[in-house]
């Protein structure tokens, strides 16, 4: 048996065993659960689409909590990954050993992609069944498939923020200053660069044009063209400085898998990744080069205790 395998499987074994693991599943269960009583509610009381689009909007519902819920997994299986062993002073014990600093790396990423794959996985097993019983609602083959394919961005995203805590761990010798330096990147992402693009946009292009008397303003499609014409330019500046961002591009890739929520037409993922490469790539190259990183600080440093 590999020296890598024999560092996952000890991995592994420890977070099956740790209540902490579990307790993301279940939160992760918790959420799909919620998800679907908040959109029941809205169906019944709320007249908001026939019944047969419930889990559609329980998948909208879902991508837009997954943006959230899927990087603290993430950072959770990835700060400590290397920070906690020498915070407990066992990394030389264990590089001592006929270990390569790569094997160790090796089986360490190894047992976080599996966590990340069975943690959101099971979830999605577990939680798509109770939502089915407790709600009485149809999942139909093409709502099933499009919940399958939320996994995607979902996987990308978790994986992501792993990668990222990965490398600030390889760097830091205390787990707890990883885990904050990890919640800063994840808060500049999710909150702080959408603020600058929004200021960023209204700088450029100024106030927005008053709306005339009896325009709606939640149906785009009846605004004058000169209201259409700025939200136009708006998205556009705010998604170019938002292009960096791995939740930017996550919500564009969902959002891009429930785009036809109200039509019958089935999902045609070809297309949906063909026009939303970019929103594939961004989390890929993250992911590379910070695993990439974290293998050349890692081999080059020499550990102190």
């Amino acid at each position: 048996m590999s020296k890598m395998w024999i560092i996952a499987r000890k991995e592994l074994k420890d977070n099956f065993r740790s209540a902490r693991f579990w307790g993301l599943i279940g939160l992760f269960v918790l959420l799909i659960v919620v998800s679907s009583y908040s959109v029941g509610f809205a169906f019944r009381f709320g007249g908001v689409a026939p019944a047969e689009r419930f889990f559609r909007s329980v998948g909208t519902s879902l991508a837009q909590s997954f943006q959230y819920i899927a990087p603290i997994i993430g950072i959770a299986l990835g700060f400590g990954v290397i920070a906690s062993e020498r915070e407990r002073g066992t990394i030389r014990l264990v590089l001592s050993r006929p270990v390569f600093r790569d094997d160790l790396l090796n089986g360490k990423i190894l047992s976080g992609i599996i966590l990340i794959l069975t943690a959101i996985g099971v979830s999605f097993l577990v939680g798509i069944p109770i939502t089915v019983v407790l709600q009485k609602a149809n999942l139909t083959l093409d709502d099933l498939i499009r919940l399958l394919f939320l996994l995607i961005p979902a996987i990308l995203l978790a994986l992501t923020y792993f990668s990222i805590s990965l490398f600030i761990s390889v760097n830091s010798n205390r787990s707890g200053y990883a885990l904050v330096v990890s919640v800063v990147i994840w808060l500049f992402f999710a909150f702080i660069m959408p603020m600058i693009s929004a200021f960023i946009a209204s700088s450029i292009l100024g106030p927005p044009p008053t709306f005339p008397a009896g325009i709606n303003a939640t149906r785009p499609t009846q605004l004058p063209p000169q209201l259409q014409q700025y939200e136009q330019n708006y998205r556009r500046i705010t998604g170019t400085i938002q292009i960096i961002s791995p939740n930017s591009q996550y919500s564009t890739l969902a959002s891009a898998i429930f785009a036809r929520q109200r039509q019958q037409s089935s999902l045609d993922i070809g297309t949906v990744i063909a026009q939303n490469w970019v929103s594939v790539l961004v989390p890929v190259v993250y992911i590379v080069v910070f695993v990439v990183l974290s293998y050349m600080f890692f081999v080059r440093r020499q550990e102190s205790k």
